[in-house]
């Protein structure tokens, strides 16, 4: 079996994994947007009206077992990944600048450690 999705309609049927990254970006997204407990609901929806990536995709990423996805979810999906990806990375270097500034210790820093905790958390979702 080879390497690649088959498309059927513009429903996505995939093979190399696809799905899994659409769920590792829902989780980053939820996790950007704050959702823990009851708040996953109001996060994923806070992810759709920032990134336009539906939220009932991104809830039933995470809360069910997915084997396929319209491509077009899929996309949209990619898309917001990738914008709260820069966001976040923004975000880094932003903390860092302002270290650097301030003449902070690298080791010493708050905002050294908060722009090394912003770069791990968007790691940790890259597919």
């Amino acid at each position: 079996m080879r390497n690649k999705s088959h498309v059927g309609g513009d429903k996505l049927s995939v093979v190399d994994g696809s799905i899994a990254d659409a769920k590792r970006w829902a989780d980053f997204l939820i996790r950007k947007e704050g959702g823990i407990g009851d708040k996953l609901t109001w996060a994923a929806h806070q992810a759709e009206r920032k990134y336009g990536a539906p939220a009932s995709i991104i809830l039933r990423l995470r809360n069910r077992e997915v084997t396929d996805m319209l491509l077009s979810n899929w996309v949209k999906l990619k898309a917001a990944y990738e914008a709260a990806s820069e966001q976040v990375e923004r975000q880094a270097q932003h903390q860092r600048e302002l270290a650097r500034d301030a003449g902070a210790d690298e080791n010493n820093s708050s905002a050294y450690r908060i722009g090394a905790l912003l770069d791990r958390s968007k790691d940790k979702a890259i597919p």
